[in-house]
Order: structure tokens, then sequence, then C-alpha cells
């Protein structure tokens, strides 16, 4: 009998034809053991910084003071994947360490996705962090959350005291945290 693939690990086959049309073809897959999954440390933070500037997140990048201790702030675990002595990607969960977790960021540097690191990011980060279950909320990547056992339920980002337009009604106006005008 034939091994099977490991789950959830894709191979990507890409040929290349050369001027004499001889066909050289490239694998590239994730191999087990070039890649460690681990907690952050503060010299990982230039990495993740790069990698929200990346996603266009600007929550940690316009601090990096603030984002190492939002990183490493009681009930949050951070862990990264590292090849080769680089950061590729990580994530923060914050637990209770029991039954409740939040995945609050993830994200994997555009090189390096379709490899399964998100996958194991979130398997390897609710077990250091402790919990039943994992919830979060997404604006661009339901279909990868959708891949994974889940139950689908409405969320929202609750943002007390805004002022500014709603970013998903045109014309709406928050004021203070209330409803104001819409033209």
């Amino acid at each position: 009998m034939l091994p099977s693939r490991p789950p959830n690990r894709r191979g990507d086959i890409s040929a290349l034809s050369s001027e004499n049309g001889l066909v050289a073809a490239t694998v590239r897959t994730y191999i087990p053991g070039t890649m460690h999954i681990r907690r952050y440390n503060e010299p990982d933070l230039p990495a993740i910084l790069a990698l929200c500037r990346q996603e266009g997140w600007p929550s940690l990048i316009e601090n990096p003071l603030r984002a190492n201790r939002v990183l490493t702030a009681p009930g949050v675990t951070t862990m990264v994947a590292d090849e080769d002595g680089m950061v590729i990607g990580f994530a923060q969960i914050q637990s209770d360490g029991e039954v409740q977790a939040h995945l609050s960021l993830i994200a994997v540097h555009a090189d390096h996705r379709r490899r399964g690191i998100a996958r194991i990011l979130i398997e390897r980060g609710l077990k250091e962090a402790g919990g039943l279950r994992l919830d979060l909320i997404t604006d661009g990547a339901a279909n990868f959350y959708g891949a994974l056992p889940h139950i689908k339920m409405t969320g929202y980002r609750l943002y007390p005291g805004y002022t500014g337009p709603d970013r998903y009604e045109p014309g709406l106006e928050w004021e203070d945290g209330r409803k104001v005008k819409k033209a």
C-alpha cells in the first residue's frame, strides 16, 4: 500500500520551458522540519510589523512599543512560523486558558501561502493558549476559515465612541458612537 499524503499539504508543480524546448519541472511543497512554530520573542517584532504592513493593518505599525505589549499581554499567546531564521507568519490568540479563545490576528507572508502554515499556526496557537474553541471575525478570508471545522455565526466589531463615515453603508455617518445622518 502506498503511503498517503499528509492532510492539507499541497504540492505546487510548475513547468518552465527553455528556448530549446526542454521542460524542467520545479516542485515546491511544505517539508516538515524546515519550518518551526514557536512562541513570539521581541526580536520577531520587525518581521511581524512587516507582515502587518503587507496586509494593510495599521494598528500595530503605528506604535512598535505598543505592538510588543499587545503581542505579549496577559492572556495573549502569539505564535510565529519561522523558516530558516525568517519569520514567515504569526498568529495572536487571546484566551481564558480553558474554554474561550479568540483569533485576533493571523498573517502569512504572501510568498509562503497555501502551504498549511496558517492552519498550523491556528492549531498550535489554540493548543498553547488553551481553549475548546476559537472565535474570530474576518473581512476577507471566509473561504479559508470555511474550510476548517466550524459553526458559522454572525459577528460584529464594535467601536464605542466612533465618529466618522460608516465603512459598509455609504452615506451613513457616526458621531460619538451614534448614527447621525444618512445622505
